[in-house]
Protein backbone atom coordinates (compact mmCIF):
# COMPACT_ATOMS: atom_id res chain seq x y z
CA UNK A 1 0.00 0.00 0.00
CA UNK A 2 0.89 3.39 -0.79
CA UNK A 3 -0.02 6.39 1.16
CA UNK A 4 0.08 10.22 -0.09
CA UNK A 5 1.53 12.62 2.30
CA UNK A 6 1.51 16.82 2.16
CA UNK A 7 3.96 18.83 4.24
CA UNK A 8 2.82 20.64 7.52
CA UNK A 9 4.46 23.07 9.30
CA UNK A 10 4.20 23.84 13.08
CA UNK A 11 1.01 25.72 13.08
CA UNK A 12 -0.49 22.75 11.46
CA UNK A 13 -1.51 24.92 8.37
CA UNK A 14 0.27 23.49 5.65
CA UNK A 15 3.81 23.55 3.98
CA UNK A 16 3.86 24.34 0.72
CA UNK A 17 5.05 20.71 -1.62
CA UNK A 18 3.63 18.68 -3.97
CA UNK A 19 2.03 15.69 -3.21
CA UNK A 20 4.60 12.24 -2.79
CA UNK A 21 3.66 8.95 -3.21
CA UNK A 22 5.13 7.19 0.27
CA UNK A 23 6.26 3.66 -0.11
CA UNK A 24 4.62 0.61 1.73
CA UNK A 25 6.53 0.85 5.13
CA UNK A 26 8.46 3.90 4.66
CA UNK A 27 8.69 5.68 8.01
CA UNK A 28 7.20 8.65 7.56
CA UNK A 29 9.26 10.76 9.79
CA UNK A 30 12.59 10.40 7.58
CA UNK A 31 9.88 11.40 4.31
CA UNK A 32 9.19 14.50 5.84
CA UNK A 33 12.96 15.62 7.01
CA UNK A 34 14.05 14.68 3.28
CA UNK A 35 11.57 16.62 1.74
CA UNK A 36 12.37 19.52 3.89
CA UNK A 37 16.13 19.08 3.21
CA UNK A 38 15.54 19.18 -0.42
CA UNK A 39 13.73 22.39 -0.47
CA UNK A 40 16.44 24.02 2.45
CA UNK A 41 18.94 23.01 0.05
CA UNK A 42 17.59 24.66 -3.20
CA UNK A 43 19.16 27.75 -4.78
CA UNK A 44 15.72 29.21 -5.46
CA UNK A 45 13.82 30.43 -3.17
CA UNK A 46 10.93 28.33 -2.64
CA UNK A 47 7.48 30.00 -0.62
CA UNK A 48 4.52 28.41 -0.09
CA UNK A 49 1.52 30.97 0.06
CA UNK A 50 -2.76 30.00 0.83
CA UNK A 51 -4.94 31.28 -1.02
CA UNK A 52 -5.73 34.17 1.12
CA UNK A 53 -2.45 35.38 0.18
CA UNK A 54 -0.70 34.03 3.77
CA UNK A 55 3.39 33.54 3.54
CA UNK A 56 3.05 29.73 4.75
CA UNK A 57 6.66 28.69 4.45
CA UNK A 58 10.02 29.73 4.04
CA UNK A 59 13.18 28.27 2.79
CA UNK A 60 17.06 29.64 2.94
CA UNK A 61 16.96 31.02 -0.34
CA UNK A 62 13.80 32.84 0.51
CA UNK A 63 16.04 34.39 3.08
CA UNK A 64 19.12 35.33 1.00
CA UNK A 65 16.61 36.68 -2.31
CA UNK A 66 14.69 38.87 -0.41
CA UNK A 67 16.10 39.58 2.86
CA UNK A 68 13.48 38.26 5.20
CA UNK A 69 14.13 35.92 7.93
CA UNK A 70 11.09 32.70 8.02
CA UNK A 71 9.81 34.02 11.53
CA UNK A 72 9.84 37.72 9.58
CA UNK A 73 7.73 36.65 7.03
CA UNK A 74 6.00 33.45 7.70
CA UNK A 75 1.88 34.52 8.31
CA UNK A 76 2.67 37.69 6.60
CA UNK A 77 0.98 38.91 3.49
CA UNK A 78 2.16 38.41 0.18
CA UNK A 79 1.89 42.15 -0.89
CA UNK A 80 4.86 42.56 1.76
CA UNK A 81 7.04 41.54 -1.11
CA UNK A 82 5.40 42.69 -4.51
CA UNK A 83 5.97 46.52 -5.51
CA UNK A 84 2.52 48.22 -5.83
CA UNK A 85 2.31 48.69 -9.78
CA UNK A 86 2.77 44.46 -9.90
CA UNK A 87 -0.58 43.97 -6.99
CA UNK A 88 -3.06 43.56 -9.52
CA UNK A 89 -0.75 40.56 -10.93
CA UNK A 90 -0.87 38.57 -8.40
CA UNK A 91 -5.20 37.80 -7.83
CA UNK A 92 -5.30 36.73 -12.06
CA UNK A 93 -2.12 34.66 -10.85
CA UNK A 94 -4.02 33.08 -8.14
CA UNK A 95 -7.35 31.88 -9.95
CA UNK A 96 -5.33 30.18 -13.20
CA UNK A 97 -3.74 28.08 -10.30
CA UNK A 98 -7.12 27.66 -8.60
CA UNK A 99 -8.41 26.21 -11.85
CA UNK A 100 -5.24 23.77 -11.73
CA UNK A 101 -3.26 25.77 -13.78
CA UNK A 102 0.70 25.88 -13.92
CA UNK A 103 2.72 29.08 -14.05
CA UNK A 104 5.73 29.42 -15.68
CA UNK A 105 8.62 31.22 -15.53
CA UNK A 106 6.41 34.65 -15.18
CA UNK A 107 9.18 37.67 -14.87
CA UNK A 108 8.17 40.50 -12.72
CA UNK A 109 9.54 42.36 -9.67
CA UNK A 110 9.05 41.84 -6.09
CA UNK A 111 10.46 44.00 -3.04
CA UNK A 112 13.54 43.10 -0.52
CA UNK A 113 13.31 43.74 3.00
CA UNK A 114 15.89 47.42 2.38
CA UNK A 115 13.55 48.21 0.10
CA UNK A 116 15.22 47.34 -3.17
CA UNK A 117 13.87 46.24 -6.21
CA UNK A 118 14.45 42.93 -7.73
CA UNK A 119 13.56 41.28 -10.84
CA UNK A 120 13.00 37.66 -10.84
CA UNK A 121 11.59 34.78 -12.71
CA UNK A 122 8.87 32.83 -10.96
CA UNK A 123 7.07 29.82 -11.23
CA UNK A 124 3.97 28.97 -9.53
CA UNK A 125 2.31 25.36 -9.04
CA UNK A 126 -0.67 24.25 -7.40
CA UNK A 127 -0.69 22.54 -4.02
CA UNK A 128 -3.05 19.46 -3.47
CA UNK A 129 -3.90 17.92 0.02
CA UNK A 130 -4.05 14.45 0.27
CA UNK A 131 -7.82 14.12 -1.53
CA UNK A 132 -6.75 16.32 -4.14
CA UNK A 133 -8.64 19.42 -3.39
CA UNK A 134 -5.83 22.61 -4.17
CA UNK A 135 -5.10 24.44 -1.26
CA UNK A 136 -2.11 26.52 -1.45
CA UNK A 137 0.19 27.69 -4.03
CA UNK A 138 4.19 26.94 -4.03
CA UNK A 139 6.30 29.72 -5.85
CA UNK A 140 9.58 29.52 -7.09
CA UNK A 141 11.15 32.27 -7.58
CA UNK A 142 15.39 32.98 -9.40
CA UNK A 143 16.86 36.24 -9.00
CA UNK A 144 17.36 37.37 -12.93
CA UNK A 145 18.14 40.94 -11.80
CA UNK A 146 21.91 40.64 -13.70
CA UNK A 147 20.35 39.18 -16.47
CA UNK A 148 17.43 42.24 -16.73
CA UNK A 149 20.51 45.00 -15.75
CA UNK A 150 21.87 43.45 -18.63
CA UNK A 151 19.19 43.60 -21.19
CA UNK A 152 18.50 47.23 -20.27
CA UNK A 153 22.23 48.07 -20.81
CA UNK A 154 21.82 46.06 -24.36
CA UNK A 155 18.27 47.98 -24.90
CA UNK A 156 19.87 51.31 -24.33
CA UNK A 157 23.26 50.64 -26.75
CA UNK A 158 21.30 49.57 -29.02
CA UNK A 159 18.95 52.57 -29.07
CA UNK A 160 22.10 54.50 -29.00
CA UNK A 161 23.62 52.79 -31.47
CA UNK A 162 19.91 53.28 -33.72
CA UNK A 163 20.46 56.74 -32.84
CA UNK A 164 23.43 57.49 -33.93
CA UNK A 165 23.07 54.94 -37.27
CA UNK A 166 20.07 56.97 -38.04
CA UNK A 167 21.30 60.46 -37.10
CA UNK A 168 24.49 59.96 -39.85
CA UNK A 169 24.71 62.03 -43.00
CA UNK A 170 25.64 59.16 -45.03
CA UNK A 171 23.84 56.14 -46.16
CA UNK A 172 24.53 53.04 -44.26
CA UNK A 173 24.01 49.48 -45.49
CA UNK A 174 24.84 46.48 -43.39
CA UNK A 175 25.18 43.36 -44.68
CA UNK A 176 25.63 39.74 -44.25
CA UNK A 177 29.36 38.54 -44.31
CA UNK A 178 28.98 35.49 -46.56
CA UNK A 179 26.02 36.42 -48.84
CA UNK A 180 26.02 40.34 -49.18
CA UNK A 181 22.48 40.41 -48.37
CA UNK A 182 21.46 43.93 -47.06
CA UNK A 183 20.29 43.47 -43.10
CA UNK A 184 19.60 46.74 -42.13
CA UNK A 185 19.94 50.15 -43.12
CA UNK A 186 19.95 53.94 -41.94
CA UNK A 187 17.44 56.56 -42.01
CA UNK A 188 19.47 58.54 -44.56
CA UNK A 189 19.34 55.46 -47.26
CA UNK A 190 15.89 55.36 -47.14
CA UNK A 191 16.15 59.20 -48.11
CA UNK A 192 18.97 58.58 -50.43
CA UNK A 193 17.64 55.86 -52.43
CA UNK A 194 13.71 56.39 -51.88
CA UNK A 195 13.48 53.01 -50.96
CA UNK A 196 11.59 52.05 -47.20
CA UNK A 197 13.92 49.86 -44.78
CA UNK A 198 11.77 47.03 -45.16
CA UNK A 199 11.95 47.36 -48.95
CA UNK A 200 16.37 48.02 -48.87
CA UNK A 201 16.24 44.48 -47.41
CA UNK A 202 14.76 42.92 -49.76
CA UNK A 203 17.11 44.73 -52.09
CA UNK A 204 20.00 43.47 -54.22
CA UNK A 205 23.12 45.50 -54.93
CA UNK A 206 22.25 45.58 -58.49
CA UNK A 207 19.06 47.02 -58.17
CA UNK A 208 20.71 50.25 -56.46
CA UNK A 209 23.62 50.63 -58.96
CA UNK A 210 23.61 51.71 -62.73
CA UNK A 211 23.44 47.86 -63.30
CA UNK A 212 26.15 47.72 -66.12
CA UNK A 213 30.01 47.30 -65.82
CA UNK A 214 32.03 48.36 -64.16
CA UNK A 215 28.76 49.28 -61.85
CA UNK A 216 26.96 45.65 -61.53
CA UNK A 217 26.49 42.94 -58.75
CA UNK A 218 29.80 40.87 -60.09
CA UNK A 219 31.94 44.20 -59.37
CA UNK A 220 30.39 45.09 -56.04
CA UNK A 221 30.60 41.46 -54.87
CA UNK A 222 34.40 41.80 -55.49
CA UNK A 223 34.37 45.12 -53.76
CA UNK A 224 33.21 43.18 -50.41
CA UNK A 225 35.43 39.99 -51.07
CA UNK A 226 38.44 43.03 -51.01
CA UNK A 227 37.01 44.54 -47.65
CA UNK A 228 37.11 41.07 -46.06
CA UNK A 229 40.36 39.79 -47.10
CA UNK A 230 42.51 42.87 -47.28
CA UNK A 231 40.54 45.64 -44.98
CA UNK A 232 38.81 48.99 -45.76
CA UNK A 233 37.89 49.65 -49.34
CA UNK A 234 37.14 53.44 -50.75
CA UNK A 235 35.79 53.65 -54.49
CA UNK A 236 33.77 55.48 -56.39
CA UNK A 237 30.21 54.28 -57.02
CA UNK A 238 26.91 55.34 -59.85
CA UNK A 239 24.14 53.94 -58.16
CA UNK A 240 20.38 54.26 -58.87
CA UNK A 241 17.42 55.27 -56.67
CA UNK A 242 14.30 53.79 -56.75
CA UNK A 243 12.83 56.22 -59.40
CA UNK A 244 15.73 55.41 -61.63
CA UNK A 245 17.77 57.98 -61.57
CA UNK A 246 21.20 57.36 -61.26
CA UNK A 247 23.74 59.52 -59.59
CA UNK A 248 27.98 59.21 -58.26
CA UNK A 249 28.34 58.21 -54.83
CA UNK A 250 32.03 57.47 -52.91
CA UNK A 251 31.88 54.24 -51.41
CA UNK A 252 33.67 52.88 -48.17
CA UNK A 253 33.57 49.37 -46.93
CA UNK A 254 34.80 47.96 -44.13
CA UNK A 255 34.23 44.80 -41.86
CA UNK A 256 33.09 45.52 -38.09
CA UNK A 257 31.16 44.00 -34.96
CA UNK A 258 27.26 44.82 -34.53
CA UNK A 259 25.63 43.23 -32.11
CA UNK A 260 28.60 40.43 -31.32
CA UNK A 261 27.73 39.69 -35.33
CA UNK A 262 30.64 39.98 -37.70
CA UNK A 263 29.20 42.38 -40.47
CA UNK A 264 30.17 44.58 -43.43
CA UNK A 265 29.40 48.16 -43.02
CA UNK A 266 28.76 50.09 -46.30
CA UNK A 267 29.10 53.87 -46.08
CA UNK A 268 27.58 55.76 -49.06
CA UNK A 269 27.91 59.35 -49.95
CA UNK A 270 26.51 61.47 -52.35
CA UNK A 271 28.39 62.87 -54.27
CA UNK A 272 27.08 64.31 -57.35
CA UNK A 273 27.66 68.07 -56.21
CA UNK A 274 31.39 67.22 -55.39
CA UNK A 275 31.40 65.79 -59.48
CA UNK A 276 29.87 68.88 -60.64
CA UNK A 277 32.35 71.24 -58.93
CA UNK A 278 35.19 68.50 -60.65
CA UNK A 279 33.50 68.97 -64.13
CA UNK A 280 33.74 72.77 -63.95
CA UNK A 281 36.94 72.51 -62.34
CA UNK A 282 38.65 69.98 -64.72
CA UNK A 283 36.52 72.37 -68.15
CA UNK A 284 38.82 75.49 -66.78
CA UNK A 285 41.64 73.46 -66.82
CA UNK A 286 41.21 72.21 -69.80
CA UNK A 287 40.29 75.49 -71.60
CA UNK A 288 43.55 76.71 -69.76
CA UNK A 289 45.98 73.98 -71.00
CA UNK A 290 44.69 74.90 -74.26
CA UNK A 291 45.21 78.17 -74.02
CA UNK A 292 48.72 77.65 -72.89
CA UNK A 293 49.74 75.11 -75.44
CA UNK A 294 48.47 77.12 -78.19
CA UNK A 295 50.61 79.68 -77.52
CA UNK A 296 53.68 77.40 -77.13
CA UNK A 297 52.61 75.99 -80.69
CA UNK A 298 52.45 79.51 -81.75
CA UNK A 299 55.89 80.32 -80.91
CA UNK A 300 56.72 77.07 -82.20
CA UNK A 301 55.34 77.95 -85.48
CA UNK A 302 57.24 81.14 -85.21
CA UNK A 303 60.96 79.27 -84.86
CA UNK A 304 60.29 77.80 -87.85
CA UNK A 305 59.14 80.49 -90.23
CA UNK A 306 62.52 81.40 -89.35
CA UNK A 307 63.95 78.72 -91.72
CA UNK A 308 61.32 78.25 -94.66
CA UNK A 309 63.48 75.28 -95.22
CA UNK A 310 62.56 73.31 -92.13
CA UNK A 311 58.92 74.55 -91.74
CA UNK A 312 56.81 72.12 -90.91
CA UNK A 313 59.54 69.90 -89.12
CA UNK A 314 57.99 70.18 -85.43
CA UNK A 315 54.53 69.17 -86.59
CA UNK A 316 55.80 66.55 -88.73
CA UNK A 317 57.94 65.31 -85.43
CA UNK A 318 54.95 65.42 -83.54
CA UNK A 319 52.64 63.18 -86.02
CA UNK A 320 55.25 60.70 -85.77
CA UNK A 321 56.28 60.67 -81.96
CA UNK A 322 52.21 60.85 -81.22
CA UNK A 323 51.38 57.17 -83.46
CA UNK A 324 54.83 55.92 -82.12
CA UNK A 325 53.45 56.22 -78.63
CA UNK A 326 50.35 54.95 -79.07
CA UNK A 327 51.62 52.08 -81.28
CA UNK A 328 54.14 51.29 -77.89
CA UNK A 329 50.47 51.19 -76.15
CA UNK A 330 51.35 54.32 -73.58
CA UNK A 331 48.97 56.02 -71.54
CA UNK A 332 46.26 59.01 -72.97
CA UNK A 333 48.22 61.00 -70.67
CA UNK A 334 51.44 60.26 -72.08
CA UNK A 335 51.01 60.18 -75.60
CA UNK A 336 49.89 63.97 -75.04
CA UNK A 337 53.07 64.04 -73.62
CA UNK A 338 54.92 62.93 -76.17
CA UNK A 339 52.89 65.40 -79.09
CA UNK A 340 53.78 68.40 -77.25
CA UNK A 341 56.93 68.06 -76.23
CA UNK A 342 57.30 66.67 -79.98
CA UNK A 343 56.05 69.81 -81.12
CA UNK A 344 58.20 72.12 -79.62
CA UNK A 345 61.44 70.48 -79.10
CA UNK A 346 63.13 72.79 -80.97
CA UNK A 347 61.84 76.29 -79.71
CA UNK A 348 65.42 76.66 -78.49
CA UNK A 349 66.47 77.53 -82.27
CA UNK A 350 64.96 80.77 -81.28
CA UNK A 351 68.53 81.65 -80.06
CA UNK A 352 70.58 80.27 -82.94
CA UNK A 353 71.22 82.86 -85.76
CA UNK A 354 68.74 82.26 -89.01
CA UNK A 355 72.04 82.23 -91.45
CA UNK A 356 72.86 79.36 -89.50
CA UNK A 357 69.83 77.35 -89.93
CA UNK A 358 69.59 78.22 -93.87
CA UNK A 359 73.55 77.54 -94.12
CA UNK A 360 73.48 75.61 -97.21
CA UNK A 361 76.83 74.50 -96.61
CA UNK A 362 78.89 72.29 -93.89
CA UNK A 363 78.54 73.89 -91.07
CA UNK A 364 82.21 75.35 -89.22
CA UNK A 365 82.65 74.29 -85.62
CA UNK A 366 81.67 76.87 -83.71
CA UNK A 367 77.94 77.16 -85.48
CA UNK A 368 77.40 73.34 -85.14
CA UNK A 369 78.43 74.52 -80.97
CA UNK A 370 75.55 77.31 -81.85
CA UNK A 371 73.12 74.65 -82.99
CA UNK A 372 73.32 72.30 -80.17
CA UNK A 373 72.89 74.78 -77.37
CA UNK A 374 69.44 74.58 -78.60
CA UNK A 375 68.44 71.96 -76.27
CA UNK A 376 69.82 73.97 -72.99
CA UNK A 377 67.59 76.82 -74.61
CA UNK A 378 64.48 74.87 -75.17
CA UNK A 379 64.84 73.84 -71.47
CA UNK A 380 65.27 77.18 -70.29
CA UNK A 381 62.56 78.70 -72.19
CA UNK A 382 59.98 75.96 -71.31
CA UNK A 383 60.85 75.24 -67.89
CA UNK A 384 59.90 78.77 -66.57
CA UNK A 385 56.48 77.07 -67.80
CA UNK A 386 54.50 74.97 -64.78
CA UNK A 387 53.64 72.26 -67.38
CA UNK A 388 52.08 69.55 -65.11
CA UNK A 389 54.37 67.20 -66.93
CA UNK A 390 58.29 67.25 -67.22
CA UNK A 391 57.85 68.72 -70.92
CA UNK A 392 61.13 70.88 -70.28
CA UNK A 393 63.10 67.58 -69.42
CA UNK A 394 61.64 66.38 -72.18
CA UNK A 395 62.81 68.61 -74.67
CA UNK A 396 66.58 68.88 -73.04
CA UNK A 397 66.75 65.00 -73.61
CA UNK A 398 65.93 64.77 -77.32
CA UNK A 399 69.75 64.68 -78.55
CA UNK A 400 70.62 62.21 -75.93
CA UNK A 401 71.58 58.63 -77.69
CA UNK A 402 71.35 55.38 -75.75
CA UNK A 403 75.05 54.51 -75.51
CA UNK A 404 76.09 58.31 -74.33
CA UNK A 405 77.10 59.71 -77.16
CA UNK A 406 74.21 62.43 -77.50
CA UNK A 407 74.21 65.53 -75.95
CA UNK A 408 73.72 68.10 -73.92
CA UNK A 409 74.88 65.76 -70.82
CA UNK A 410 75.81 62.21 -72.51
CA UNK A 411 72.88 60.23 -70.47
CA UNK A 412 72.62 56.74 -71.33
CA UNK A 413 69.89 54.59 -71.69
CA UNK A 414 67.03 54.62 -68.82
CA UNK A 415 68.86 57.82 -67.68
CA UNK A 416 66.59 59.46 -70.67
CA UNK A 417 63.16 60.04 -70.50
CA UNK A 418 61.08 57.47 -72.71
CA UNK A 419 59.44 60.31 -74.23
CA UNK A 420 62.79 61.97 -75.18
CA UNK A 421 63.55 58.72 -76.98
CA UNK A 422 60.57 58.32 -79.05
CA UNK A 423 60.92 61.96 -80.10
CA UNK A 424 64.78 61.27 -80.89
CA UNK A 425 63.73 58.26 -83.35
CA UNK A 426 61.18 60.58 -84.38
CA UNK A 427 63.47 63.35 -85.38
CA UNK A 428 65.69 61.33 -86.97
CA UNK A 429 63.22 59.80 -89.19
CA UNK A 430 61.88 63.13 -90.59
CA UNK A 431 65.14 64.47 -90.76
CA UNK A 432 66.44 62.22 -93.09
CA UNK A 433 63.59 61.75 -95.27
CA UNK A 434 62.79 65.78 -95.65
CA UNK A 435 64.92 67.91 -97.52
CA UNK A 436 67.41 70.12 -95.84
CA UNK A 437 69.12 72.94 -97.11
CA UNK A 438 72.86 71.35 -97.22
CA UNK A 439 71.18 68.24 -98.73
CA UNK A 440 68.00 66.36 -100.46
CA UNK A 441 65.97 64.47 -98.54
CA UNK A 442 67.46 60.39 -98.11
CA UNK A 443 63.38 59.00 -98.35
CA UNK A 444 61.78 57.18 -95.59
CA UNK A 445 63.75 53.71 -95.94
CA UNK A 446 67.08 55.02 -95.59
CA UNK A 447 65.99 56.60 -92.04
CA UNK A 448 64.44 53.13 -91.36
CA UNK A 449 67.60 51.44 -92.20
CA UNK A 450 69.41 54.21 -90.13
CA UNK A 451 67.55 53.66 -86.98
CA UNK A 452 67.33 49.51 -87.75
CA UNK A 453 71.26 49.71 -87.93
CA UNK A 454 71.45 52.07 -84.48
CA UNK A 455 68.67 50.11 -82.91
CA UNK A 456 69.87 49.39 -79.04
CA UNK A 457 73.40 51.75 -79.81
CA UNK A 458 72.32 55.30 -80.40
CA UNK A 459 68.37 54.58 -80.23
CA UNK A 460 65.73 52.48 -78.37
CA UNK A 461 64.87 48.98 -79.81
CA UNK A 462 61.19 49.14 -78.41
CA UNK A 463 60.74 52.77 -79.76
CA UNK A 464 62.42 51.08 -83.10
CA UNK A 465 60.37 48.26 -83.45
CA UNK A 466 57.00 50.21 -82.83
CA UNK A 467 58.51 53.20 -85.51
CA UNK A 468 58.73 50.25 -88.51
CA UNK A 469 55.72 48.71 -87.09
CA UNK A 470 53.80 51.69 -88.42
CA UNK A 471 55.81 52.18 -91.77
CA UNK A 472 55.09 48.35 -92.41
CA UNK A 473 51.57 49.16 -92.06
CA UNK A 474 51.85 51.48 -95.50
CA UNK A 475 52.62 55.53 -96.15
CA UNK A 476 52.61 57.59 -93.10
CA UNK A 477 50.65 60.50 -93.14
CA UNK A 478 52.59 63.36 -92.02
CA UNK A 479 49.96 65.77 -91.12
Amino acid sequence: MREQVVMKDSSNRGQAGTRVQIPDGAFLPSIHRMLAAIVESSEDAIIGISFEGIIVSWNSAAERLYGYMAEEVVGQSRSLLVPPDYQDDVPVMMERLKLGERVQHYETQRLRKDGRVLHVSVTMSPVRDETGRIVAVSTVARDITDRKMAEEALRVSEANYRAIFDAANDSIFVHDLETFAILDVNQKMTEMFGYAREEARQLTVEEMSLGVPPFSQREAGVWLGKAIETGPQLFEWMSRDKSGRVFWTEVNIKRASIGGQDRLLAIVRDITGRKAVERELKGTLDRLQSTLEGTIEAMALSVEMRDPFTAGHQQRVAALARAVAQEMVLSEEQIHVVRLAAFVHDIGKIGVPAEILSKSGRLAETEFALVKCHSDKGCSILEKIEFPWPVARIVHQHHERMDGSGYPSGLKGEEILLEARIIAVADVVEAMASHRPYRPALGVEAALQEITLQSGVLYDSQVVDACRRIFARGPFRWA
